[in-house]
């Protein structure tokens, strides 16, 4: 019996986890921008700090994932020097929005129906993959600065 429960939380973790990242994937829209490295780290101390901070008001899900979590992956991608911190706060940024859907599907008591559709196999994500999700036409990575 417990490991019954275990297993669908586990499951339940990681289908919100798989549902995470493709809707990063599939609704990219941001702006080209040149982004400094010394804003890159001032970015990336301020965001992880309010993502840590429990008395902090944190910005909405369409702030955190097509904005800081865009800027941060592009700033790993250039800084190499303090990629670490920018995986870091990805990663926090990436629970952050975890959190906010599981916290969801909980308040709207949809916990049986995720259940009860994952056993069917209607959460099968196999079919998703990142190279099947077209950003939007208009969408152009942002390039960081380099300070070298």
């Amino acid at each position: 019996m417990m490991v019954g429960i275990y297993m669908r939380t586990r499951t339940l973790a990681f289908i919100l986890l798989v549902l995470l990242v493709a809707s990063g994937l599939a609704y990219v829209r941001y702006e080209r921008a040149t982004i400094p490295t010394g804003q890159c780290a001032t970015d990336s101390a301020r965001f992880y700090s309010q993502l840590e901070d429990i008395h902090s008001a944190l910005p909405a899900y369409d702030v955190l994932k097509n904005q800081w979590r865009i800027e941060m992956v592009a700033c790993e991608k250039s800084d190499s020097v303090n990629r670490e911190k920018y995986i870091q706060t990805v990663s926090e940024i990436d629970a952050e929005v975890y959190l906010r859907f599981e916290h969801y599907i909980k308040r709207h008591s949809m916990v049986d129906q995720f259940l009860a559709e994952d056993e069917q196999g209607e959460m099968n994500t196999s079919s998703v993959r990142p190279d099947a999700i077209t950003p939007s036409k208009d969408y152009e990575p942002p390039t960081v600065a380099s300070n070298r």
